[in-house]
């Protein structure tokens, strides 16, 4: 697996709960830093994992100026 498809699943499994996870709370259990100037980089894997996995995409939810919550 690559490393790219790696992060993306782990962001997914993070997400697991229906609990809302901040961007720098993510960043902290799938990068292993709390860097908010990096949190963009968070938006990029989810929309990255969106397109992956097509329609079940929708079950990831933004929380407009805060992070992503999973719907299931």
């Amino acid at each position: 697996m690559q490393p790219q498809h790696v992060r993306n699943s782990h962001v997914l499994l993070t997400l697991r709960c229906e609990c809302v996870q901040s961007r720098e709370k993510l960043l902290q259990n799938v990068w292993g830093h709390n860097n908010t100037g990096d949190s963009r980089i968070v938006d990029t894997h989810v929309t990255r994992l969106r397109g992956k996995l097509g329609a079940p995409g929708d079950i990831i939810r933004t929380v407009r100026g805060f992070g992503y919550k999973n719907e299931v």
